[in-house]
């Protein structure tokens, strides 16, 4: 039997690790007691304890059973409370549960290897943990509520042996997350400097991991503000390198640690999701195309404009949700409706006007929307123009706000003054300027009348009804025949 050391030994032999320091904070590694890089075996148990389990030797690959931890606790539930984990080829890992009454199990697990092999000098040490250290028993006891009971040992060349104790007693579990707030953890500014080498070698997946891990221990300590240091500037990261789907995943989560953490709406926070929104990419579509590779990167483009957009919406969205339960907006942050609409018109491949409206209707920049619908009527189809002012003035009175409704038209007439804007001249837009001064007075039966008068213009949309219900609603009183007709319908459109 070989003795196990921790790697420091080893590694130092390589030139490139020489100049290493290990310390409390790191995480070591379990090698063998020859100081040759090819025998170091390591033992992955982070983020969540054997969730991924990696063993396998560096130079190799990486190796990763998937699912031990939720059959652990399936395990313990049937009566069995420890566990021999043999990884004797890398192709396998034998598992044997075991009950005071002698009972066993035996299971087999596949081992995956990933498609990135990593070797030492690659290697970022800080994701591992010594099974003899007290950051590996503060894992198993304080994360995951299992007592420590473990002992290692080499029965030959191939094979490494980990015995663990499995206990989980619900008193334990309570106390272990009261003791779980107590952990000391490293300053975040060391994760975020080593994180970011990592996305600036190129590793954007083994960074995700490590910004998701880290990030969750912080959490799990309920210090917030740190894990949100690292989130923000994960998603920040990643984004900057272009890697859309995994800045989207890590600004998400972002929000969701502001939910958990309760953090009120206010102006320090709204400035970091800008911060965040600010770095997804904005690349402009090809415009022309003609051969068959120009299709093809015309393809791939419209592809990565929807990847794009949907990772900023699904991040603002969960933002906007923050910020109605946590901010005096019943609909959201207007601030960030307007992020939403921005990046949802520059960015989509094909522009949904209404929902771009539904948000900047929420939003506080009636010049901004006006200048976006004068770029959309200038690309728009014949006919599509007065509907989109229509569309906007009367989704603004439906919510009440006359104010904005009157700014919007006054700005859009400046363009017309400025020559940037051909003003529709039809009856839609006729009806839409005499409704805005019919209702600055209390005029319910000159309202009838010009939704009597225009009506064939109106109803070239079947929304338009619905919206001037609710106008009548809210600037005369007039009770609609369906109440919940407005709400599905206003569900409606903020899906779409």
């Amino acid at each position: 039997m070989q003795e196990l050391v921790d790697a420091a030994s080893v590694v130092a032999s390589a030139d490139d690790m020489a100049d290493m320091k290990f310390s409390r904070e790191m995480f070591a590694i379990m090698a063998d007691s020859y100081p040759a890089l090819g025998g170091v075996i390591a033992l992955h148990l982070w983020p969540q304890f054997f969730d991924e389990y990696v063993c396998n030797e560096l130079l190799k690959s990486w190796t990763f059973v998937k699912n031990l931890f939720p059959l652990m606790i399936d395990m313990e539930e049937s009566g069995f409370n420890s566990l021999t984990f043999t990884v004797t080829y890398p192709e396998s890992a034998e598992l044997k549960f075991q009950a005071p009454n002698g009972l066993s199990n035996d299971v087999e697990f596949e081992l995956i290897p990933s498609l990135d092999p990593l070797e030492v000098g690659d290697f970022d040490f800080s994701s591992f943990v010594s099974l003899e250290s007290e950051e590996f028993v503060n894992i198993v006891t304080e994360y995951h509520m299992f007592d420590y009971g473990s002992s290692t040992e080499r029965i030959h060349s191939s094979a490494i042996v980990i015995r663990i104790k499995m206990s989980s007693h619900p008193l334990q579990k309570t106390m272990s997350r009261a003791r779980s707030r107590r952990i000391v953890l490293p300053p975040v500014q060391e994760h975020i400097m080593k994180i970011e080498d990592v996305v600036d070698s190129g590793d954007y997946y083994g960074a995700q991991q490590m910004y998701k891990s880290v990030s969750a221990r912080y959490v799990a300590a309920e210090r917030y503000s740190e894990a949100l240091d690292i989130l923000q500037s994960g998603a920040c990261t990643q984004l900057k390198h272009e890697q859309v789907t995994c800045g989207g995943e890590l600004a998400v989560l972002f929000v969701e640690t502001l939910i958990k953490g309760k953090v009120p709406y206010g102006d320090n926070t709204l400035e970091r999701v800008r911060k965040i929104y600010q770095n997804f990419p904005q690349i402009p579509l090809p415009q022309h195309f003609g051969e068959d590779d120009d299709v093809q990167q015309l393809s791939e483009a419209l592809g990565a404009a929807k990847t794009r957009v949907e990772g900023c919406s699904s991040f603002l969205k969960a933002a906007l949700k923050w910020s109605m339960e946590f901010g005096p907006h019943k609909s959201g942050s207007p601030e960030i409706h307007v992020m939403l609409a921005t990046y949802v018109y520059s960015e989509s491949p094909e522009v949904d006007m209404t929902r771009v409206t539904y948000h900047l209707v929420r939003g506080n920049n009636p010049k901004k929307f006006a200048s976006m619908l004068v770029n959309f009527m200038g690309k728009c189809y014949p006919g599509e123009d007065d509907m989109a002012i229509a569309r906007a003035v009367l989704m603004y009175l439906s919510l009440g706000n006359l104010r904005d409704a009157n700014c919007l038209i006054d700005e859009l007439k400046k363009q017309e003054e400025c020559g940037e804007l051909e003003f529709p001249d039809s009856e839609l837009i006729e009806f839409i300027i005499y409704l805005l001064l019919t209702l600055q007075r209390d005029a319910l039966p000159l309202f009838n009348m010009l939704r009597a008068n225009y009506k064939p213009s109106i109803e070239r949309e079947p929304s338009l009804n619905e919206f001037l219900d609710e106008i009548a609603e809210k600037f005369y009183g007039v009770r609609r025949r369906n109440p919940l007709q407005g709400i599905f319908g206003d569900f409606l459109k903020m899906m779409g």
